[in-house]
């Protein structure tokens, strides 16, 4: 009831509608906890002063999804974006789309209207938004330090879904069905946006030893490891579970496979930090690749 009160005192303050839409409205609040009735005619008196989505839908006090959900049921068309996007991105058959598919899917948040991609290193994250557009804007989390970058656009997020890409998809993931020749960039993807490469000193051999982790759900990690032997790129590897969440471990050989097989002919598509730490590790263990 307290959030109501609050939701109520922001929208008092600024709505210029009438009594009885604002009653409408006041009512839709208080007798719908999860679902508020935003009414048409509140919508199309602010939208038209030019009142941008993110802006109407926090003085609202409601969210941006339900916002735009509201604006589809009234047969309400957004405005046009300021930049030109390729909403047919996720549909292209080459190693741009699949590398970026594989952060979307181990780093990134799929909405109703909207996807994004987050890591605190802001360089990398610009890295993906030029891909979209370089005027796209760049979000920072000032209590976790992370950059994100979120694209509006139903087209896409469609597109997302078709591969799987849903909401609480940390829990529902599965494994995409992509072509073995973009195999490599979309693995590339997911392991430098869930995935690790570390040594370990091994008491019994008195030597280090190289491995690669990553992480996800069951389908996921399981359908990974099946398809890797099948290219013959690793040889074994063992998964276990959590608290819900499973992980995939390669040991030293196969870990050495698993560089060259996402890293060879990748152009610039990479992570440099997750790269150059691999890279580094190779180095220190004096191993060839």
């Amino acid at each position: 009831m307290e959030k109501s009160k609050k939701k109520l005192r922001r929208v008092q303050g600024w709505m210029k509608c009438n009594q009885k839409i604002y009653k409408s409205y006041l009512l839709s609040i208080i007798m719908n906890k999860k679902r508020i009735i935003l009414p048409k005619e509140v919508i199309i008196e602010n939208y038209e002063e030019d009142i941008k989505g993110k802006k109407l839908s926090k003085k609202l006090g409601i969210s941006y999804s339900t916002l735009y959900r509201r604006m589809e049921e009234y047969g309400l068309k957004r405005k046009s974006r300021k930049y030109d996007l390729d909403e047919d991105f996720f549909l292209h058959q080459n190693k741009k789309t699949f590398w970026v598919l594989g952060w979307v899917a181990s780093d990134g948040c799929v909405s109703d209207f909207f996807f994004n991609i987050s890591q605190k290193d802001y360089s990398f994250i610009e890295k993906i938004r030029n891909i979209f557009n370089k005027k796209l804007k760049i979000f920072k989390d000032k209590r976790t330090d992370v950059s994100v970058v979120q694209v509006y656009s139903k087209k896409m997020v469609n597109d997302l879904n078709n591969w799987g890409m849903i909401k609480n998809k940390s829990k529902f993931l599965k494994f995409p069905d992509i072509s073995i020749e973009f195999l490599p960039d979309f693995i590339r993807g997911y392991f430098e946006g869930d995935g690790g490469v570390y040594s370990h000193f091994d008491n019994k051999m008195k030597k280090n030893y190289l491995n690669v982790i990553i992480c996800g759900t069951n389908d996921v990690v399981s359908k990974m490891l099946f398809l890797l032997k099948k290219e013959g790129v690793v040889f074994k590897g063992s998964i276990c579970e959590q608290e819900g969440l499973f992980r995939l471990t390669f040991g030293q050989e196969d870990s050495i496979n698993f560089y060259k097989y996402i890293y060879d002919n990748c152009g610039d598509l990479f992570y440099y930090k997750k790269k150059n730490k691999f890279e580094n590790l190779l180095g220190e263990l004096k191993l060839r690749h």
